[in-house]
């Protein structure tokens, strides 16, 4: 399912910063160029999303966006999780992703919170 895959290809662009085109073709198991067509679409829906050509080049979010799409409770991610494993609509790479998000998220906002102690 397409919007799936553009979600994932937000949070992937979100989580690991500037990626090559061919990096996240595999990872979202589609070709190059479905992944251009996703980039147009996410910037087409008023994403800051940016390719860079060249060697150091790949597609990158605008420094400082960030989607609040990793902001489920530790409830609604198990549920996620349990619903995963029940449904075979749901793609493997968007589960994982959102899950991935909300863990990295709450590990964030402990660490903020036991620094500003």
């Amino acid at each position: 399912m397409r919007a799936d895959r553009l979600i994932s290809l937000l949070l992937l662009l979100q989580n690991d910063g500037p990626t090559t085109v061919a990096s996240l073709a595999g990872r979202l198991e589609v070709s190059k160029r479905t992944v251009l067509r996703d980039v147009d679409a996410l910037s087409g829906l008023g994403i800051p999303v940016y390719s860079d050509r060249g060697r150091a080049g790949g597609i990158r979010l605008m420094p400082g966006y960030a989607t609040h799409l990793n902001a489920l409770s530790p409830l609604e991610a198990e549920a996620m999780a349990l619903v995963s494993d029940l449904s075979t609509d749901e793609s493997p790479q968007f589960v994982n992703g959102v899950l991935g998000a909300v863990v990295r998220n709450k590990v964030r906002e402990q660490d903020t919170a036991r620094n500003e102690r």
